[in-house]
């Protein structure tokens, strides 16, 4: 860990029985979205910074009280193997708080990619 690093993540890719179990009504009672447990670890330990940027609008707001930014977090770390894969990937920060991969890319700064947090 450093100044321009001071958290430590994990990188976990989703299998395809997690992410693939079925649509529609009667189908949706084995699924229970990004489950830790079948994921497979790609990297750990990693240094990183994660911090807090709104950007665009949060989907259906029409419902009053519902929040009008959406959160996202930009998270830079480097890391040994750059194939992070949108939508599959997920990072969990030492305090155990999960992000799913949104944008991959390299910066300036090292290996960065834009996340939405996941709900406990």
């Amino acid at each position: 860990m450093s100044f321009l690093r001071p958290r430590t993540i994990k990188i976990t890719r989703q299998t395809m029985a997690a992410a693939d179990s079925g649509f529609g009504a009667g189908s949706y009672s084995g699924y229970s979205g990004a489950v830790a447990s079948s994921e497979t670890v790609i990297a750990e330990s990693l240094p990183a910074n994660i911090y807090l940027m709104r950007t665009g609008r949060a989907l259906n707001t029409d419902m009053p009280g519902e929040a009008i930014l959406r959160a996202i977090y930009p998270v830079v770390f480097s890391s040994p193997d750059p194939s992070l894969v949108d939508k599959e990937d997920i990072i969990t920060d030492e305090t155990g708080v999960r992000y799913q991969v949104t944008a991959p890319y390299w910066s300036s700064l090292g290996y960065s990619c834009l996340c939405e947090r996941l709900e406990m």
